[in-house]
């Protein structure tokens, strides 16, 4: 709670609350907010979002105290700035891959979580960013490497009958090679 009322110390600055694990983080977040000094500048979303929902918000954020994976997932491929609980070793890795040699600056562990380590933490990052355009850069090297993944993905779903493709699809499918070959293909998940 202390470090949001930080974050809240900007006049124009709101909080809102997006839970990825439902009712579970609604609960924390619902906890934290009434121990802050202004809660009435935050607001609890009371269901997880969808894809597209978290994609909008997390992409507009001024700033991202993020503990969940996917929460982070959104934020960096939006290339918005953000402060991680690293409560898990695949938030670790995560971050270490988007700035390498720098999760120390970006992140808390909670086990040992306080709150001024955060606030100092927090206030520089405000004046020593990180996510300037190396950021931006480990960003656009995820995304091509998405690109470049992702049909090799399709094409072992196809190859292991987890994934149909679509009819449309099937004469360009001929062999696993052919459906590695085209990012555009429409798959049906069983």
């Amino acid at each position: 709670a202390r470090v949001l009322d930080v974050l809240l110390e900007d006049t124009d600055a709101s909080i809102t609350c997006v839970p990825f694990w439902g009712e579970r983080d609604t609960r924390v977040h619902d906890d934290v907010v009434r121990r802050m000094k202004s809660p009435g500048r935050c607001r609890v979303l009371r269901e997880s979002p969808s894809a597209a929902e978290a994609n909008a918000l997390l992409g507009k954020a001024d700033l991202v105290l993020g503990m969940r994976l996917h929460s982070l997932i959104f934020t960096v491929a939006n290339a918005r700035p953000f402060f991680a609980i690293d409560y898990s070793r695949k938030v670790g890795d995560f971050i270490e891959e988007v700035l390498p040699g720098k999760s120390r600056l970006v992140s808390a562990s909670p086990v040992d979580f306080d709150a001024s380590a955060v606030i100092a933490a927090l206030r520089s990052l405000k004046a020593d960013s990180p996510f300037g355009a190396e950021y931006v850069e480990s960003v656009a090297r995820l995304k091509q490497r998405e690109r470049e993944t992702l049909p090799l993905l399709r094409a072992l779903l196809v190859e292991l009958g987890l994934l149909e493709l679509e009819e449309r699809d099937l004469g360009a499918a001929s062999s696993a090679e052919a459906s590695t070959s085209s990012a555009a293909h429409q798959t049906t998940a069983r």
